[in-house]
């Protein structure tokens, strides 16, 4: 598998050790993100969702980087290489990328009180409950990709089956309700596409346990 061959090979590889702190740092500056951007959610502070929305630069430039560290290891590596190790590396850059901006469509959602969340009403339990499987996600796609762990990649991928199911419900309790407004219908399910976009990416991270490119093959 690609991420075994990247531990072996990485070892005595400068470039390599580089690029693979540099995903490290991106996964982690991702979490911390959804993390303030949720607590945002939860306490209404517009502050520090826009301090999580400003984190996406770092996350932007760590993914540039990436792409062109993979590329220049390839074009100048003075010895053999392994072609999959480049394109993996610039395949978890993007998904990570692409995933810190979900995060980011929920922090501007915060920001322009798109998500009003009300301790015990039933709709803001739901997107609790999203919170919950995300948060559990973070944690289970980074064990998944540093272990290459199949039984919890497996486990990352069913969970996002849960957030695609909770969004279904979502979406058949918003249409069969009568008195929700549309402003507030239009939020939570923005609120809920965001979860299951974020959703998709970290089963894309722990899919790429399973098999490699994900990106490539959607």
């Amino acid at each position: 598998m690609v991420f075994k061959l990247i531990k072996e090979i990485v070892k005595g590889h400068t470039e390599l050790q580089e690029l693979s702190s540099d995903i490290r740092d991106v996964y982690k500056i991702s979490k911390e993100m959804y993390k303030d951007v949720w607590i945002a959610i939860l306490t209404r502070d517009k502050e520090l969702a826009q301090k999580a929305l400003k984190r996406d630069d770092e996350v932007n430039a760590k993914e540039v980087r990436i792409r062109e560290n993979s590329l220049k290891y390839v074009a100048t590596s003075m010895i053999p290489v392994d072609v999959a190790i480049a394109f993996s590396m610039i395949d978890l850059a993007s998904i990570l990328e692409s995933m810190a901006d979900y995060v980011c469509v929920l922090a501007k959602m915060c920001i322009g009180g798109r998500i009003r969340y009300e301790k015990g009403e039933k709709y803001s339990k739901m997107l609790e409950k999203a919170d919950q499987i995300i948060a559990d996600m973070f944690d289970n796609a980074l064990v998944a990709l540093e272990e290459e762990d199949r039984k919890m990649a497996k486990k990352v991928v069913k969970q996002y089956d849960d957030v695609l199911n909770l969004q279904k419900e979502l979406m058949e309790k918003i249409d069969k309700d009568e008195k929700i407004g549309a402003r507030r219908a239009g939020g939570l399910v923005m609120a809920m596409n965001s979860f299951a976009r974020i959703g998709r990416k970290l089963s894309l991270v722990a899919g790429s346990v399973l098999k490699p490119y994900p990106m490539l093959r959607h």
